[in-house]
């Protein structure tokens, strides 16, 4: 019995759908309507083409002026933190609390679909 009920329940997890890397759903979900994929181009947030490696606030979006200063880089563990918890990101990097809206990415493969996916554009 125990067999049974341990290949029914191996069987159920294999049919969960999962987020392949560069699979854009998950920057689609949280990033896309703010942060557009196309460089030069910006909405309410910054675009984010060429982002992994770039420094912060190095484009010509002026709404981020306070993070031109930070010597904060655009890598997977700042991305990571960041979008793991903004407010968190901001105060140990000492840079103001966000006065914007910022969605929080709670799920850790949603964040790594979500950085895989930024490794893709530039």
């Amino acid at each position: 019995m125990k067999i049974v009920t341990f290949a029914v329940a191996l069987a159920c997890m294999s049919a969960l759908p999962t987020l392949s890397l560069a699979d854009p759903s998950a920057f689609n979900k949280h990033c896309k309507k703010c942060h557009p994929v196309k460089a030069g181009k910006h909405l309410a947030g910054p675009s984010l083409a060429g982002i992994m490696g770039r420094a912060a606030g190095a484009t010509d979006f002026k709404k981020y002026k306070v993070v031109k200063d930070s010597n904060i880089v655009w890598d997977e563990a700042n991305i990571d933190a960041y979008i793991t918890d903004p407010k968190k990101f901001a105060k140990d990097n000492g840079l103001p609390k966000p006065k914007i809206m910022i969605t929080k990415v709670k799920s850790a493969d949603e964040r790594k679909a979500i950085i895989e996916h930024l490794k893709t554009l530039q």
